[in-house]
């Protein structure tokens, strides 16, 4: 077990984009009031799919906002979303400043992806079984690249300390942020740009998860993804990012930079179960292993942001993971999952709900889960949020992210 040591880490900096918006301010005004984003998908030949809503980034935002990236051509959709997202953390982190470039000289870089490039991939097989293989551009092998996302990242920042891509499916975005705690925890960095990202509407992907049976068939964005639910339709492919700087109290602390929440630990867990269904026994080590680590009791969690996907299985075996636990806790535990208002980001959802429970600290307020008509049965420690809650007292919240793989990611964030 990896414990967090005596350099505390916090945060400075949190960038997001999603079908709910632009920017952090727009995406937590979406969510707490319950703003469904999803609409069928504007790309060709979608309507075919029979998959009647997405959740869809719009790409001429994203354009309109990050004037100065230039190499649209070159790359696939996922990159200038996670340049967007980093570009809004790192100004609101004070990195981006002549004053700051020997800050940006040892900066780290990680970027989680569950499927990297893969509405590049798709396209560039189709040019080449239709073209032949001397019918692709040279710049294919830059598009489909898992590690473009934080290689431009370093690029257009300037970034120069170590950057690389990780993949963990769905917990990618949340793996790369506990990799990233562990190192400044261990004074290995002092300060790490940090991104989840997927852009994962191809036609192809879609597809696949179709046939997995596991997609929303509702046709009302006010009920198409209803987690926790005995009426749930299932899960909601959605897309976007969320960034963040992760560094040292000392170094935030020596800049003036604004701590915006204490990421006071995590740990991972492996099924090694099924490639699909969830284990509940590796889910329970997992937040019993994260509390630990970041020293916190059962009791003092004041919120948990469940993984929450919205399928038939997970769902289930999620709450009853919870109460296990939190077994022994003397309060019920407040329960929710944004996954009913953003869709499921898919590698980039542990990132943008990690973003989400620092507003959560911030603001002092919970969103409600407000289309959860008929709850799940659940432990009498497990309380789901329905409603929002605002002025409450929130010091401790915790996030999960369990994925296909076996990989389960439960991190801790604490109030500033």
């Amino acid at each position: 077990m990896v414990k967090s040591s005596t350099t505390p880490v916090v945060i400075t900096g949190i960038g997001m984009v999603s079908p709910l918006g632009f920017g952090v301010e727009e995406n937590w005004q979406g969510l707490l009031n319950s703003r469904y984003p999803f609409a069928p998908m504007r790309r060709e030949n979608a309507a075919a799919l029979g998959i009647p809503l997405v959740g869809e980034v719009d790409d001429a935002g994203v354009k309109a906002r990050l004037t100065e990236f230039k190499d649209w051509r070159r790359v696939d959709r996922q990159v200038p979303m996670s340049l967007l997202a980093s570009q809004e953390a790192l100004n609101q982190a004070g990195c981006l400043g002549p004053e700051q470039s020997a800050l940006r000289d040892e900066m780290a870089c990680i970027v989680g992806s569950g499927v990297g490039a893969i509405e590049s991939a798709e396209k560039l097989l189709s040019h080449f079984l239709g073209g032949g293989r001397d019918s692709l551009p040279p710049t294919s092998v830059i598009r489909i690249m898992h590690n473009a996302p934080a290689s431009y990242s370093s690029l257009f920042f300037g970034l120069k300390g170590t950057h690389f891509s990780v993949g963990a499916a769905c917990a990618s975005g949340a793996t790369a942020l506990l990799l990233a705690q562990q190192w400044v925890s261990a004074g290995q960095e002092d300060c790490v740009l940090v991104s989840g990202v997927d852009a994962n509407l191809s036609l192809s992907h879609l597809s696949a998860w179709k046939n997995i049976r596991v997609l929303s068939h509702e046709t009302d964005p006010d009920k198409a993804c209803r987690p926790f639910d005995r009426d749930r339709p299932g899960v909601l492919i959605s897309e976007g990012a969320a960034s963040f700087v992760v560094e040292s109290e000392a170094s935030a602390n020596r800049r003036g930079a604004r701590i915006l929440g204490r990421f006071l630990g995590g740990a991972s867990t492996s099924d090694a179960h099924h490639i699909t269904a969830p284990d509940g026994d590796s889910q329970v080590r997992c937040m019993i292993k994260a509390l630990k680590v970041a020293g916190i009791s059962p009791d003092a969690v004041d919120y948990l942001n469940a993984h929450g996907s919205g399928s038939d299985l997970n769902d289930q075996v999620e709450l009853a993971s919870i109460a296990r636990a939190f077994e022994g806790r003397t309060r019920a535990l407040p329960v929710s999952s944004t996954k009913g208002v953003t869709g499921h980001l898919l590698g980039a959802g542990g990132a943008l709900e990690a973003a989400i429970c620092l507003k959560i600290l911030g603001e002092q307020t919970i969103p409600g889960m407000e289309n959860l008509e008929h709850p799940l049965p659940a432990s009498p420690l497990i309380e789901l949020v329905r409603q929002r809650r605002a002025e409450v007292s929130v010091n401790t919240v915790i996030s999960n992210s369990f994925a296909f793989g076996g990989n389960n990611t439960t991190l801790v964030f604490g109030r500033a």
